[in-house]
């Protein structure tokens, strides 16, 4: 079995790049990497390292180029899988169908974007061509077949992401005279961190809180110009893309998850690893992985008060705090590790050659 896994970068800040950095770890298989971004190619050894053959194409949108650099790839490498995920990936794994009709094309669905009509009508036709679906979760598999009604016709399965804990050294930068709270993901609109932006405005009299947040991304700028204008500066710290990701979340308070569309949200479950107490939003798939008062709070997705309300109240309670992160710890374990998540891979590849 010779699997070829598209990627849209080697970024492993990002959650997709990062589980299939995990999951390669753990295939006892000859795995090729293709990505056609080099801007993060300083973690191409990590995939080396895995036992990974990458191919960085930064061939832009260009299709001619980059069917050309496949075929040389499927042809020496013997590819008999392809697993690819967004737009542009799904085009790509469509290209790779019509270099060998006989692999198998797995399309993995990690968010819920809506395309625009022109590209609707080409992922329409791009999909009937695909061997298997996986979802990352049943929120996703229900929007992407009401999207394309095409795929409730396709082998599916819902395959939840799994990570392993994250190493840390105990060396961040968190305001030891604060109750720290932290939140990571990119900054954009569906993260949704505005409102914990505002919530922090709520809080910022008593001067107990501190915001740490972890990402980048095209909102950075407009979230920057809303910390100053709301004089919050000394209550809200952006970190952008850090390598110590693992040091934040073992030092954080409670870690926050307000986003809105989360197609699943890795960075829940590795606070979750890292035994946080965790407050998530109602809204996406992140009611599939915590349990309300039982390993974490789910709240209104445009609620800031309500937030703030929470926030103070586990500040008061400990026990409860030590209760929730108990709890999450234990579910993670039982349901988001690494191992699950590559045996349920393993399973399907086997079902699909």
């Amino acid at each position: 079995m010779n699997i070829l896994f598209i990627l849209p970068s080697l970024n492993i800040y990002g959650g997709t790049p990062k589980k299939t950095l995990e999951l390669i770890k753990t295939l006892n298989t000859n795995t090729v990497v293709y990505t056609y971004d080099d801007e993060y190619s300083q973690f191409l050894k990590y995939f080396e390292q895995a036992g990974a053959k990458v191919f960085i194409k930064p061939h832009q949108r260009n299709i001619f180029k980059h069917y050309v650099e496949l075929r040389k790839i499927i042809i020496r490498e013997k590819i008999n899988i392809v697993q690819t995920q967004f737009t542009f990936g799904e085009i790509l794994g469509f290209l790779c169908k019509m270099i060998n009709f006989r692999l198998k094309v797995i399309n993995t669905f990690v968010g819920i974007i809506k395309p625009n009509i022109f590209k609707k009508f080409v992922l329409n036709f791009i999909y009937l061509f695909v061997d298997q679906i996986v979802y990352v979760s049943n929120f996703v598999k229900s929007e992407k077949e009401m999207q394309f009604p095409v795929l409730k016709n396709k082998p599916s399965k819902i395959i939840y992401n799994g990570t392993s804990p994250r190493k840390f050294s105990l060396q961040n930068n968190l305001p030891s005279d604060r109750f720290n709270l932290l939140a990571i993901g990119g900054l954009i609109d569906v993260k949704n961190f505005d409102l914990l932006i505002d919530m922090m405005n709520i809080l910022k009299d008593d001067n107990t809180f501190h915001l740490t947040i972890i990402g980048d991304g095209p909102n950075k700028n407009k979230m920057i110009s809303k910390i100053s204008e709301h004089c919050l500066d000394e209550h809200i710290s952006m970190l952008g893309y850090i390598d110590n990701v693992g040091d934040y979340l073992s030092s954080c308070d409670i870690y926050l998850h307000p986003a809105y569309a989360e197609g699943f949200g890795i960075s829940v479950i590795e606070a979750m690893f890292s035994k946080k107490t965790i407050i998530v939003s109602n809204k996406g798939s992140l009611p599939e992985i915590i349990i309300n008062n039982f390993s974490g709070k789910i709240l209104s997705h445009d609620n800031p008060f309500e937030w703030a309300k929470n926030v103070k109240e586990l500040y008061m309670k400990e026990s409860i705090r030590k209760e929730l992160s108990l709890n999450a710890f234990n579910e993670v374990n039982k349901k988001f590790n690494l191992k699950i998540f590559s045996d349920n891979y393993k399973s399907m590849y086997g079902e699909i050659i």
